[in-house]
């Protein structure tokens, strides 16, 4: 969804809305992630959910994925990936050296 869509849907979701895990433990952020791969979401849709819920950047899914890991799985080394990957990495550092369960 474009940005506007996005920021409209959150100032109207419940705060607990984006701390919810889904099926195989993903939280929102993780699933706009994962989308990458359809050149869906943007650097500004990413920024949105990281400034209504920081710590989802240190959620691991059941796999032990952070969205970094998803990022980097699903990227087509677009502008726009990039871009995620450089603003996941600035609200969580760390995430560059954490592995997920498959190593």
């Amino acid at each position: 969804a474009a940005p506007d869509v996005v920021a409209l849907l959150l100032d109207w979701c419940l705060p607990d809305a984006l701390m919810e895990k889904k099926g195989c433990g993903d939280t929102p952020l993780h699933t706009a992630c994962r989308k990458i791969i359809c050149n869906t979401p943007t650097v500004e849709v990413i920024s949105l959910l990281l400034e209504r819920f920081p710590d989802a950047a240190a959620c691991k899914n059941t796999f032990g994925c952070l969205p970094l890991h998803i990022t980097c799985q699903y990227s087509r080394r677009t502008p726009d990936s990039l871009g995620i990957v450089s603003l996941l990495l600035d609200v969580l550092p760390t995430s560059a050296k954490e592995k997920n369960l498959g190593g």
